[in-house]
């Protein structure tokens, strides 16, 4: 018997124009890995959320059929729902309900009506599994971003479910996190059993375990079968979204007829070498960027430190740093290393108790935070809009009108104008946050995370934008573990280790040196194309010996 069985499902938010899901139907096996993708806001959320019917957006028009176990799911009591269909959410911080982490993970337990000396027990062999016993008393407050991840995982872990569903539980996670994190999730399916359904931009890292793809456009289901025939039926049917695959699929799709598609990075480096074998590969000629003779200073920060609290340890650690006007500047490392607090200083939110920061231009930089949510006030998307421009709907010049009209065209946001923010999902509600912002019109843009929950196709959209904006003049910070697109989109990157700033270079530079904060392409192409650290590295490599 299926774990799940979905027949026809369809489903409508109340002031939605369009269908965010229509006649879904496909079956999940016990033990099974299936994974969910799609473009940003083809309704990928929404079938998770519905999956699980407590989590079902309120007041959408619901149809069709979910079976759980042969039990249709909607008859399910919560604390069965509780039990059997454990759910962890894109932002760690939403989920986490108490202050200590031996609390959080007995919280569901309690709940559900364990006795004292099983949830002790329940706990201690949690701490074991997932390596947090050292945590064990620490305030969850303290802990970093991918620790928060294990610790919901865990909790939902510790009730013994029968599925698990994650919706996109590594967007705020950094490179080495989301690879431990989703290890993890291996682990789980194949020492326990207990069937994953997930949804995850960064294909690249779970697509290699899965057992099936279930593959969602605009509402629709495009696929749901084996994952190398899915890749192939994608590759044939829908290339938008065949760009959201990982760059080692997408070369053997280039330069190979077959059905065999390599699923992680090993298995590319294999094909690559093959492909390559006995042929002369150039080493890729490097065509290094001129520097600008005069740098005006956007902004500087001169031996800066900050802490939240007295006596608090110190986040940032005499830091200093210059950006220049017009310049694309992107700060990777670790979570809990300060990059988000190092943004928030940049922007006034905190201000650093010994040290100076010295911001040039009339306008006040401008945050676009991790989460997207804290910038919404108002009712609608539509209401967002007058809201960014400090005017009502009558107090709007027909310029006024222009702007809001073009950032609707650019960002895809017409048909969600008269949505709530809140109903729509991640990577809709960071288009509108961003939309929002450039609205301000800010001469100093700080992105935190700007390509959480967005798909391949809108990112390339997105650092066309903010190339865009850096002609104009418009400086760019920007904190990412979005490795691949600040490697793209940069014009320099710098490593930010315990609130220190540890290296500082060009894009090329900064990835050549680098084994696990460097791009795909990078890990792929090593020592097979010299010098390969984007794809078109490898592309025009390739294309020299066709």
């Amino acid at each position: 018997m299926a774990v799940y069985e979905v027949n026809n499902l369809t489903f409508k938010y109340p002031k939605g124009k369009n269908y965010a899901l229509k006649n879904i139907s496909f079956k999940v096996e016990e033990g099974e890995t299936v994974i969910v993708c799609g473009l940003s806001g083809s309704g990928k959320s929404t079938l998770l959320k519905c999956l699980k019917p407590a989590l079902v957006p309120f007041a959408g028009e619901l149809s069709g059929e979910i079976f759980f176990d042969g039990t249709p799911s909607k008859e399910m009591s919560n604390t069965e729902q509780a039990a059997k269909i454990g759910f962890v959410m894109q932002r760690p911080d939403n989920q986490i309900v108490t202050h200590k982490l031996w609390h959080e993970m007995a919280f569901a337990m309690e709940n559900l009506g364990f006795d004292k000396e099983m949830m002790r027990l329940k706990v201690g062999e949690m701490c074991s599994y997932f390596g947090l016993s050292h945590l064990y008393e620490r305030d969850v407050n303290t802990l970093s971003g991918g620790q928060k991840q294990l610790i919901n995982l865990a909790s939902v872990l510790a009730a013994d479910p029968k599925v698990i569903i994650l919706d996109e539980p590594t967007s705020q996670l950094d490179p080495i996190s989301a690879t431990e994190f989703l290890n993890v999730i291996k682990r789980i399916n194949r020492e326990l059993g207990i069937t994953i359904i997930i949804s995850e931009h960064r294909l690249e890292e779970v697509i290699s375990f899965a057992d099936k793809l279930l593959a969602i456009d605009k509402g629709r289901q495009v696929f749901f079968g084996g994952v190398k025939e899915g890749i192939k039926t994608i590759a044939l049917k829908n290339q938008e979204l065949f760009k959201s695959m990982p760059v080692g699929i997408k070369l053997y799709d280039r330069y190979s007829n077959g059905n065999d598609y390599p699923l992680d990075v090993c298995g590319s480096r294999i094909f690559l070498k093959k492909y390559t074998e006995n042929k002369k590969i150039s080493s890729v000629v490097i065509a290094q960027k001129p520097d600008r003779e005069k740098k005006e200073t956007a902004i500087k920060c001169s031996d800066i430190w900050f802490k939240y609290e007295k006596k608090g340890k110190d986040i940032i650690k005499n830091l200093s740093l210059e950006v220049y006007k017009g310049e694309i500047f992107s700060v990777l490392g670790a979570n809990g290393s300060g990059k988000s607090t190092l943004l928030k200083c940049l922007c006034g939110i905190e201000k650093p108790y010994r040290g100076r920061i010295k911001a040039e231009g009339r306008n006040a930089a401008a945050l676009l935070p991790q989460d997207p949510a804290l910038l919404f006030l108002k009712e609608t998307v539509i209401d967002e809009f007058y809201e960014s421009i400090n005017k009502g709907k009558l107090g709007l010049s027909g310029k006024d009108k222009e702007k809001i009209e073009e950032a609707v065209e650019f960002f895809k946001l017409d048909k969600l104008l008269s949505m709530h923010p809140y109903d729509l999902s991640g990577g809709e509600q960071q288009k509108v946050a961003l939309a929002k912002l450039l609205l301000k019109n800010p001469e100093i843009i700080l992105l935190d995370e700007p390509t959480k929950g967005l798909d391949f196709s809108f990112k390339e959209k997105l650092q066309n934008t903010i190339k865009q904006l850096a002609k104009m003049g418009k400086t760019i910070i920007m904190v990412s573990h979005d490795i691949d697109f600040t490697a793209e989109c940069s014009d320099r990157c710098a490593m930010l280790f315990n609130g220190e700033i540890l290296s500082c270079s060009k894009p090329r530079d900064f990835f050549q040196k680098n084994r696990f904060y460097t791009t795909n392409a990078s890990r792929i192409g090593r020592d097979i194309i010299p010098n390969a650290v984007f794809t078109d590295d490898i592309l025009k490599a390739l294309e020299g010996i066709r």
